[in-house]
């Protein structure tokens, strides 16, 4: 939802672009060297007169787009002249740089007939980053038994590319107090106009063994939007997109994606690398290092390493960024830089920042500048602490940390703010106060949340107000919940819903209670809640991951009438403990009611005058969860897990309450049935950088008791256009039951690596994508209708056909590639069935979509 909230931003930006631009001045080329055309990486280019810039790629080539006025453009390189050309205003044009030397001795220059081609073997620059790698073990904080220190974290976010034309639009005079404000330093060539701000001030701890860090934050300061959006939860966004970046590691998690570090065990195959020259920064003498992509889609960056020149083969800084080319979405530029220090027995990061620029198209004018700056200082070694100390959270925040005062951040600060990062506090106070800026916000937070605010409640949600199914016909809903302005332990929430076709009205009514002093939504989690819902679904859809009335899902192939009523009354207790362990008990009693064509009809009975009218089943569920170390993003009433590379184990049990289980309950709690069972799954990402990443998912169940085929294990089927990952796509509605099963889901995401390659396609930013999911099981003879009569029949079709089938040994499979990244927001895949062919109405093939807007 925040990362909609910039898309929405970034429209909204985006707008004012096309209201007022004419013919923009388009410019490409390529910097050279002069003398012997060896391409000039990384070399700044700038268009005087507008606010505009952007730097040459690993061949020296570079792209620059502007909607403002300009007639000349300038390029600067360290140890070169710089140049002037003359620009056209208005027109698309190639303008190539060759650059001089500022000293050049010809007596010296070698010229060779021909460039040799790159290679690896005798190649000094690659023996040296081998060098780096065979060392890292060495020189990472990992070789210190305890390490910790303070550190200093700033996250600041902002418009970039402001122009005079926005400065002057009318629409934005009573906003214009904002441009004062106005950074000129953070982009070259480019006006950011910041508007948040996150600082923190913190002790971190580190263990070796076990491994152990503890991150304890003394001050927080930040902006705050007046409660239209969560402050914690955007601080918490902005920390997933700009994770600290560690370079030791092979792989480097980025703006969601896998980035192979130039220092990885695989850099030598993904990269080119070349000794540029030799310096001194502070006291230790380095050996500069270039290095690009060989495949510029590729994720991988590009820039500068500087190794010290001894024994230890150390990064003392690096400073890098990403190719204009890599297949990376909204992301226009992005800068790493970092620095370490020596220290006793390794080195140790001192510096670290990461800015990037990001748009919805990369050439596009406006766009949203972010960066997050990190000091580390007062490094201390072998401060040995208890076991009790590291336990629990590994940032915890301290009671007082947001009630600093300014006197505390100004002595604290390892560095102090610019002018307009100090401005950002004092402009959103005073933007807080204005009606017009409440009234944006509160567009805003209905285009991504969906749901108005109106004080105490929020009513919605738009994206499920309609819908349609066979048994309903079209269907309407309306929910409403409370905010925390109602109060912060206790939600209530309801929605109603009719349907007119079956003219029934269905409702849910809930009410959460929070256990702790937090909502009911931060973890860690303990609560308690009741709801009593009335409503229709599928049989086998109770989907987690996705709203079953959401609009996309109303489309579907084949047959789709045979449906339950349900009436529930739930009660649920919630307990999640810091290491990211929970467990959850629910009780529940539930009325089941066949609608459309769906019957219970025992099987000694052939005809529709003995059908069941319901069955009522009465249960207790006991869940238990563990995924280490996981993180969120969280919102004001949600809360988003991040992927991580942990696994996430999940076990439920269930056992059903019939009424002779139940003493004196006179009646009340009318169960049929007794039954026990037992469901366990893992699922893991795992990175194969430059490759991609794959997710997993291994899961089984197994029942133990008597039950109908409605409270069997019904597998899990998606008849809809839209693609649902932990479903089978090309598997009809209640087509298999069973009452033991294993499955098996992979989803492997190749993110471009190989259409990235082809020459034109590459153009495209296209994704590709493969999956395979499989399912085996069987159902006992005591819960086979064709063994035990009374039970209810497996349903047919209108003609008498069987369409629902115990599952046998012989897995049902399928499998699918897929591209992704279709207009930067569409995947479709194409999936093939492998088996059971010969039933009904199966679709052999099937093309399913996915809209998902990811970076």
């Amino acid at each position: 939802m925040l990362k909609g909230f910039i898309i929405v931003t970034l429209l909204f930006l985006f707008s004012f672009n096309l209201v007022y631009s004419q013919n923009p001045t388009v410019i490409k080329g390529v910097a050279q060297d002069a003398i012997n055309s060896e391409p000039l990486l990384f070399a700044t280019v700038i268009l005087m007169g507008a606010n505009a810039g952007t730097t040459t790629d690993s061949i020296g080539k570079y792209y620059i787009t502007t909607w403002q006025p300009v007639n000349q453009i300038v390029i600067s390189y360290l140890g070169y002249k710089p140049d002037t050309m003359k620009v056209i205003p208005g027109k698309t044009q190639t303008i190539n740089f060759k650059l001089y030397p500022t000293t050049t001795d010809l007596k010296e220059m070698i010229f060779t007939a021909k460039k040799k081609d790159y290679k690896n073997k005798n190649n000094p620059a690659v023996e040296l980053i081998k060098n780096v790698i065979d060392h890292k073990s060495k020189n990472i904080i990992e070789s210190f038994d305890y390490y910790e220190c303070q550190k200093y974290s700033k996250i600041v976010f902002g418009v970039s590319n402001i122009t005079e034309k926005l400065k002057n639009r009318r629409i934005l005079r009573k906003f214009k107090f904002i441009f004062n404000n106005i950074d000129t330093v953070k982009v070259p060539g480019k006006e950011v106009l910041p508007i948040y701000i996150n600082e923190e001030l913190s002790d971190y701890h580190y263990r070796k063994n076990p491994i152990a860090k503890k991150e304890v934050v003394n001050a927080v300061k930040r902006v705050t939007f007046g409660g239209f959006i969560d402050d914690k939860g955007i601080t918490q966004f902005l920390n997933y997109i700009y994770q600290d970046i560690d370079i030791y590691k092979d792989n480097i998690y980025l703006f969601t994606d896998q980035f192979v570090s130039p220092i990885s065990l695989l850099s030598p195959t993904l990269y080119r690398f070349y000794i540029m020259d030799t310096l001194k920064i502070g006291n230790d003498s380095c050996i500069k290092l270039s290095f690009f992509p060989r495949n510029k889609e590729d994720f991988l960056f590009q820039g500068y390493l500087y190794i010290t020149k001894d024994s230890m083969y150390a990064v003392k800084k690096i400073d890098m960024t990403i190719n204009k080319d890599i297949n990376l979405n909204f992301v226009k530029a992005m800068r790493i830089t970092q620095t370490y220090e020596r220290k006793d027995i390794g080195w140790a990061l001192t510096e670290d920042f990461t800015g990037a620029d990001f748009g919805l198209l990369k050439n596009s004018g406006f766009g949203i500048y972010g960066e997050k700056v990190l000091h580390y200082r007062n490094p201390e070694l072998n401060i040995k602490r208890s076991d009790e100390f590291y336990r629990g959270d590994d940032i915890s925040i301290k009671d007082d940390a947001t009630k600093k005062s300014v006197d505390y951040w100004n002595t604290n600060r390892p560095i102090p703010l610019s002018k307009t990062d100090n401005g950002i506090y004092a402009i959103m106070d005073t933007l807080q106060n204005m009606g017009i800026y409440k009234r944006v916000m509160k567009v805003a937070e209905l285009v991504f949340s969906g749901y108005p605010s109106f004080g105490p409640i929020e009513i919605g949600d738009l994206y499920t107000l309609g819908g349609f199914n066979p048994v309903e016909g079209n269907r309407v809903k309306l929910s409403i919940r409370t905010s925390n302005q109602f109060s912060k332990k206790i939600v209530l929430d309801d929605y109603g819903a009719y349907g007119f076709l079956d003219k029934r009205f269905k409702y849910n009514c809930g009410i959460t209670c929070s256990l702790t002093d937090r909502t009911i939504y931060q973890f860690p989690v303990k609560s308690l809640r009741f709801s009593t819902q009335n409503d229709i679904e599928v049989p086998g859809q109770q989907l987690k991951d996705y709203q079953t009335d959401d609009f996309l899902l109303n489309f579907k192939r084949g047959v789709n009438d045979k449906w339950f009523y349900h009436k529930d009354y739930t009660l649920t207790y919630l307990f999640e403990y810091k290491t990211h362990f929970s467990y959850s008990i629910q009780f529940q009693t539930q009325n089941l009611i066949p609608a459309g064509s769906l019957f219970f009809n025992p099987s000694n009975y052939n005809d529709t005058i003995h059908s069941v009218n319901q069955i009522h089943n009465n249960s207790i569920a006991v869940d238990f969860r563990y995924a280490p170390d996981e993180k969120f993003y969280q919102g004001k009433i949600w809360r988003v897990p991040i992927a991580s590379l942990n696994p996430i184990f999940y076990i439920q049990y269930i056992a059903g309450l019939k009424a002779a289980d139940l003493p004196n309950t006179n009646g009340l709690l009318l169960g049929q049935y007794h039954y026990n069972n037992l469901y366990s799954s893992i699922q893991k990402r795992f990175i194969l950088a430059p490759f991609g990443y794959t997710d997993i998912l291994l899961e089984g169940s197994k029942l133990f008791g008597q039950v109908p085929y409605p409270l069997l294990q019904i597998a899990r089927a998606n008849q809809a256009y839209a693609y649902m990952t932990n479903t089978y796509n090309l598997m009809n509605f209640m087509e298999f039951v069973s009452d033991q099963y294993a499955a098996i889901s992979i989803d492997h995401y190749f993110e471009g690596f190989f259409l990235n390659r082809i020459p034109l396609i590459n153009r495209l930013k296209l994704r590709e994508k493969i999956c395979f999911k499989a399912i085996t099981g069987s159902l006992s003879n005591q819960n086979n209708p064709a063994f035990t009569p009374g039970l209810f029949q497996f349903p047919v079709d209108k003609n008498g056909v069987p369409i629902t089938y115990a599952l046998n040994k012989m897995p049902y499979m399928e499998a699918g590639v897929g591209i992704g990244n279709i207009f930067k927001v569409l995947r479709i895949d194409l999936l093939k069935r492998l088996d059971y062919l010969d039933h009904p109405n199966v679709a052999v093939y099937g093309v399913r979509m996915e809209l998902k807007i990811e970076f």
